[in-house]
């Protein structure tokens, strides 16, 4: 394909006409408001779809193929240019630094369908050393000499009566067939050149060099070799950014001859009224947001190839525009008061650099998870995250996953995702405070217990408290073994004083609870105590909740998760 021309830098005044730049911004918005069958109606009742097509960014072009899906692209593929179809492959056909053979055929086919005299020129021309990779690792060529009498095979094809062809796969016949019939008929003498110097490809080199241009064209859109694209996870501290230069615009931002598209498609897809969304729409320089699309561009494309070019769907590209958007809003949420400060930032600091420092407060508090684990009580007496229940044990598996997530409840659903804001970094923090002030108290109150008894009874901290806490109610020492049934029975009888059937309340033993626990949190900082209290809370509710519906009498040793009652048997 011809080589892509250097990106200009985005001016406030364009060159190109009115009309045309509001045919493109009228068709990013079709992009990210319509479905796939009412994107394409709209895109071919503009007067020139072509010309509108071709002036798209191709990041925007890409974002468009991803939403109407592959079998139905043609329409558009037809109307794109050869530089838009080269990025296009440059993102589906590759798993890290291998050729993904079976998506390039089915791209391939796909751009036939389109245009199948300019895919033959393409592939006689830019593309011949792909195809013929693909042809190699993919199907068997046999030669016939003219005064020669051969035995072909069977399950051979041929165009010519010379070349005879059969796919190694038998599922990839019919479209090696086509796309071969497609040279043919094109150019019969460079369909036979084409196929006879197959014998002279070297695969290992013919991908490597094929990888090196295309790590070189995708370098432009900030889709930097996966080593250099991990530097985008690296944590910066917000005194780092005092020693950039906020003179100098990055990446495509280099030359100021004529006005170039910008891709819009990445920044719109930002949710909800945040801290970022608002400081953007404070800037009213259009040269600035134009540079802040760049850069937001920029930064997704190097979070996908940090994280291998894994982009099936259109779906993991808005997730990743979630992601970038997340860690700057975090970092804007940290280090600026207002939106008229928020709004500097982004005039003056590289968005990627932003990125970092939003991204290292989560980092941060993943580091400090991680150091306390290793000396944590819990740990060291044997136990996994599951011994925190929730939602502590779904906090920290996901401040400990190779990159830290938040664990929250949306619309009923639990999940982890990244993290969004300066809120949950410190509703975060606040649940590990949590785990950390009960940690301490566990280990204050539990020195009698041995590693093997502890992991053989108690699969949660829970009992630990409870079975404690019952025992001291039934005028008992106070610790962890298991309860009877009818010391149980007789625990809930007390506790339920004046209640005759469910649900049952135990509202006036609640501060008693906290009390009695809290005693074990002498030295502890105010910090700690209220971390404790808050965690003691939120136990006591859950305790309630699972046996407000319970009769003494149903109390079953094998479905008691808080309160540990030895089997009857």
């Amino acid at each position: 394909m011809p080589k892509k021309a250097e990106r200009k830098k985005v001016r406030g005044n364009s060159e190109r006409p009115i009309q045309q730049k509001v045919g493109i911004r009228a068709l990013q918005k079709d992009i990210l408001s319509l479905s796939g069958s009412t994107l394409l109606n709209r895109l071919l009742k503009h007067d020139n779809p072509e010309e509108v097509v071709r002036q798209l960014p191709a990041e925007d072009f890409y974002w468009m193929i991803k939403k109407v899906g592959m079998e139905d692209s043609a329409i558009i593929l037809k109307l794109a240019s050869e530089e838009q179809w080269q990025y296009l492959l440059d993102l589906e056909i590759w798993d890290k630094d291998l050729i993904n053979h079976d998506k390039t055929l089915s791209w391939l086919s796909c751009l036939g369908d389109a245009d199948p005299e300019r895919l033959a020129d393409w592939i006689l021309s830019e593309g011949g050393t792909l195809f013929s990779l693909l042809l190699v690792r993919r199907a068997h060529v046999i030669i016939v000499d003219d005064d020669a009498e051969a035995v072909i095979p069977e399950g051979y094809f041929t165009l010519d009566g010379r070349y005879y062809i059969r796919s190694i796969k038998d599922d990839d016949q019919q479209r090696i067939e086509y796309l071969l019939s497609l040279l043919a008929h094109k150019n019969h003498i460079g369909y036979q050149k084409f196929l006879l110097a197959l014998a002279s490809v070297i695969p290992a080199e013919s991908e490597e060099e094929l990888y090196r241009m295309r790590n070189s064209r995708l370098a432009e859109y900030g889709f930097v070799p996966y080593e250099e694209a991990l530097a985008v996870y690296a944590p910066m501290e917000p005194h780092e950014l005092q020693r950039e230069s906020s003179s100098v615009l990055p990446g495509r931002l280099t030359s100021t001859e004529e006005a170039t598209s910008v891709p819009v498609l990445p920044l719109a897809h930002i949710r909800g009224k945040t801290l970022l969304t608002k400081a953007i729409q404070k800037i009213e320089d259009s040269l600035i947001v134009d540079r802040l699309r760049l850069e937001f561009s920029n930064l997704c494309n190097s979070l996908i190839a940090a994280d291998g070019f894994k982009v099936e769907d259109r779906e993991i590209l808005s997730f990743y525009c979630q992601r970038a958007s997340g860690y700057l809003n975090i970092a804007l949420e940290f280090l600026s008061k207002d939106e008229d400060e928020a709004a500097l930032l982004l005039k003056i600091h590289n968005i990627i650099s932003l990125f970092r420092v939003g991204y290292g407060f989560a980092v941060k508090l993943q580091r400090e998870i991680k150091n306390w684990r290793r000396e944590s009580w819990f740990h060291n007496m044997g136990w996994n995250i599951d011994f925190w229940g929730k939602p502590w044990e779904e906090t920290l598996n996901g401040l400990l996953a190779i990159r830290p997530l938040f664990y929250t409840i949306e619309k009923n659903k639990e999940l982890h995702r990244d993290f969004q804001s300066k809120e949950e970094i410190d509703s975060a923090r606040h649940r590990c405070r949590q785990i950390q002030a009960l940690d301490k108290l566990l280990s204050r109150m539990t020195l009698s217990i041995t590693q093997s008894e502890a992991r053989k009874l108690y699969r949660t901290f829970y009992p630990l408290i409870f079975n404690r806490w019952a025992r001291s109610i039934l005028g008992k020492k106070a610790k962890e073994d298991p309860l009877s049934i009818e010391e149980a029975q007789q625990f809930f009888r007390i506790v339920r004083k004046g209640q005759s059937a469910p649900p049952y309340r135990m509202d006036e033993f609640r501060e008693h609870f906290i009390t009695a626990l809290m005693e074990g949190a002498y030295e502890y900082s105010e910090m700690e105590k209220n971390s404790l209290k808050d965690a003691l809370n939120f136990i006591w509710n859950i305790f309630c909740e699972e046996y407000e519906n319970i009769r003494e009498e149903h109390l079953d040793s094998r479905y008691s998760p808080y309160l540990l009652i030895a089997s009857s048997k």
